[in-house]
């Protein structure tokens, strides 16, 4: 008989959890991913390099972001449109292929961690596919939405 582990409620005890950091570019989801990182998340194993415009680092997936943009390219979009994200993708063979390819990038990304940190900025474009990706991979997502005032965001990207 299979026993089921429960936490303090009656649902199911979580063996993953990855947390979904949600912004726009330039909003401060870097320093809220690195944040996160210090206090126990288990970043991805190809972090992107650091820049002039963020000498701190970016503490997000080269891989995860280039699977991204693949996915934006694939609906017709890219990171800075400001256009609805083509809602008939989510039911095309393309988001099922791309579900395939992101189930492999996130665990090589991640292995088996048990909490880690999920960040692109352009996931906000698309997060139900990536909801779906999470559980799909039996992680239990908890989100943060980080937001910054768009005019200062808008003149973030401007300098950069």
């Amino acid at each position: 008989m299979a026993v089921e582990k429960r936490g303090r409620s009656d649902k199911p005890a979580v063996d993953r959890i990855g947390v979904l950091v949600l912004g726009m570019h330039r909003s401060g989801t870097s320093a809220l991913a690195r944040v996160l990182n210090l206090l126990g998340c288990d970043l991805p194993s190809t972090l992107m390099n650091a820049a002039d415009s963020n000498e701190a680092g970016h503490w997000e997936s080269v891989a995860i972001m280039n699977l991204n943009n693949q996915i934006l390219q694939s609906a017709g979009s890219n990171w800075y449109d400001w256009l609805e994200f083509n809602p008939g993708w989510h039911s095309s063979p393309k988001a099922v292929e791309f579900k395939e390819k992101a189930l492999a990038v996130l665990e090589n990304e991640f292995g088996h961690s048990r909490l880690f940190v999920l960040k692109d900025p352009r996931i906000c474009r698309f997060a139900p596919f990536w909801l779906d990706v999470l559980e799909a991979a039996g992680v239990q997502p908890a989100i943060i939405t980080q937001v910054r005032n768009p005019l200062e965001v808008a003149e973030s990207l401007s300098r950069r």
